[in-house]
């Protein structure tokens, strides 16, 4: 459990001038928790990073720093110098609304929009080939820790594994022909979007943010999310793209790669968890095998569709 010292508060007090009466927890991420802080300047968002597998908070506050609060929270200040608290932290706006909890017709249109503005950012210094269709950190994940689950569900891994990596080769030349340069958030599910009184929606959460092909994302937004057929076909249509039959061919590719990286992740998190190794505060092993066991059955579920 993460504790607020008064070191940090008066650091952050000092920081923002302002005065800081009081404190709540708003929710817990799986890489971090955020807190409320009511102060004489308003409301704040404490974001705390309390992952220790990855550091990607520098990150997000360059992207924050970059989109200016255009569907995005305004970020005030950031510390990673550790000196007062031990973790990386960051101070952003409160947005004031409600959580989605799950994605309407007009929300996945208003999403398809805002995501559509959002990639059109680009940092053409980030262009880069896609040289492996799975990654080396997914690779070890499916090929060689899912050993430590059993000698069955290893081997299910390893077809699985063959079978993602064959679909990936076919589109492999479609999808290079698009720019790997636009910015993606990488985590659009329900939980990190927030319905302001006015009905506009802001993404939070943007920790996973990075610059690729901007199809990247709709792994996470269809298939991390388990968009029915007709959701997938409303979010589309409004984004424009996935109406061809070659970009149907890359959607699906970029669904089952979405998925294999999901299961990549919840196998690194539950084999961590047997070895002893804490990555993240307040960890679940068993929401993490129940997740496991449903995204297998999806993954098998996309793999047997003919595109």
């Amino acid at each position: 459990m993460i504790e607020i010292t008064s070191k940090l508060i008066r650091k952050i007090e000092l920081q923002l001038d302002c005065r800081i009466s009081s404190y709540k927890t708003l929710g817990q991420g799986e890489h971090n928790v955020n807190f409320l802080l009511n102060t004489t300047k308003g409301n704040l968002v404490l974001r705390i990073y309390a992952n220790t597998q990855f550091d990607n908070s520098k990150k997000e506050y360059f992207v924050l720093r970059k989109l200016k609060g255009q569907y995005a929270p305004r970020v005030y200040f950031f510390d990673n110098s550790k000196t007062d608290f031990k973790y990386d932290y960051m101070i952003q706006e409160f947005i004031e609304g409600v959580t989605l909890n799950k994605f309407s017709s007009n929300d996945l249109k208003q999403v398809a929009k805002i995501l559509k503005e959002i990639h059109q950012i680009k940092d053409l210094r980030k262009k880069r080939d896609w040289k492996e269709p799975i990654g080396s950190w997914s690779r070890q994940n499916i090929l060689q820790n899912s050993k430590y689950l059993g000698d069955e569900f290893h081997n299910n891994m390893k077809k699985i594994y063959t079978k993602v990596l064959n679909e990936l080769e076919k589109v492999k030349p479609s999808i290079e022909k698009y720019e790997r340069v636009h910015l993606i958030h990488d985590d659009v599910i329900p939980e990190n979007i927030i319905k302001t009184k006015k009905g506009d929606l802001i993404l939070v959460d943007w920790e996973l943010a990075t610059f690729d092909y901007f199809f990247f994302e709709f792994g996470c937004v269809i298939a991390e999310n388990h968009l029915t057929k007709n959701q997938e076909d409303i979010f589309l249509e409004e984004y424009g793209f996935g109406i061809k039959q070659n970009e149907k061919k890359i959607i699906h590719a970029i669904k089952i790669n979405r998925i294999l990286s999901l299961i990549s992740w919840l196998i690194q998190r539950i084999v961590s968890i047997k070895q002893g190794k804490q990555i993240f505060v307040g960890e679940n092993v068993v929401k993490y095998k129940n997740r496991l066991e449903k995204e297998i059955i999806h993954i098998e579920q996309l793999l047997s569709k003919k595109i």
